[in-house]
C-alpha cells in the first residue's frame, strides 16, 4: 500500500473545491442568459419554447448536485487540515491555496441544523430568515396560477403513480 500523502490529497481536493466553484459560476450563468433569451422571447415574438425551461430545471439540478459535492468536499478538506495539523505536518501548497484552506477550515461549523425538543432547526436563525425572505421576494410579484397548476399536476401524477404502485402491492399478495 502506498504511503498516504497529505499534500496530495490536499492538492486533489482544493483542484476540485476550485474546479466545483468555477462550476457552479458557469451554470448561474448560464442559467441567467436563458432566463434573458425566455425573456426577450415572451417580448419580442410572445413565444415560450418548453426546452429552454428544460434547460433552466436541469441545470438548477446540476447546480444542486455542484452544492452537495461543495460540502463533502469542504467537510473533507477540513478533515484533511485538522489531521495534518494534528499530526505536525508541513503542507506544501501554494500561498493562493493555502489562504483558500484557511478561509474554508475558519468558516465555522460543519453543521447548519440543530435538534431543540426532539425537531430540527437551523443554528443560525438569521439563515431562516433569509431563506424566508428571498422566497418572499421571489415570489411576491408572480401569478400563482401556474404554480398551482404545476403543483396540482404533480399532485395528481405521484398519487396515481402510488395508487398503481399499491394496486399492484394488493394483487401480488393475493
Amino acid at each position: 500500500m502506498d504511503k498516504f500523502d497529505f499534500n496530495i490529497e490536499l492538492d486533489n481536493h482544493l483542484k476540485y473545491y476550485k474546479l466545483l466553484i468555477d462550476g457552479s459560476n458557469d451554470v448561474a450563468e448560464g442559467i441567467d442568459k436563458m432566463v434573458n433569451t425566455i425573456i426577450s422571447k415572451k417580448e419580442k415574438e410572445d413565444k415560450l419554447d418548453k426546452d429552454d425551461f428544460i434547460f433552466i430545471d436541469s441545470e438548477n439540478i446540476k447546480l444542486s448536485i455542484i452544492q452537495a459535492d461543495v460540502i463533502k468536499v469542504v467537510a473533507r478538506l477540513k478533515l484533511l487540515y485538522q489531521l495534518s495539523f494534528n499530526l505536525k505536518i508541513e503542507l506544501s501548497l501554494s500561498d493562493k491555496d493555502k489562504k483558500i484552506l484557511e478561509s474554508i477550515v475558519a468558516s465555522g461549523g460543519d453543521f447548519v441544523f440543530q435538534n431543540i425538543d426532539g425537531k430540527i432547526s437551523f443554528i443560525d436563525e438569521e439563515f431562516s430568515t433569509t431563506i424566508v425572505g428571498n422566497s418572499y421576494n421571489k415570489l411576491s410579484n408572480i401569478d400563482l396560477q401556474p404554480m398551482y397548476d404545476e403543483l396540482k399536476n404533480q399532485y395528481d401524477l405521484y398519487h396515481k403513480e402510488k395508487d398503481k404502485s399499491n394496486g399492484n402491492k394488493e394483487t401480488d399478495n393475493k
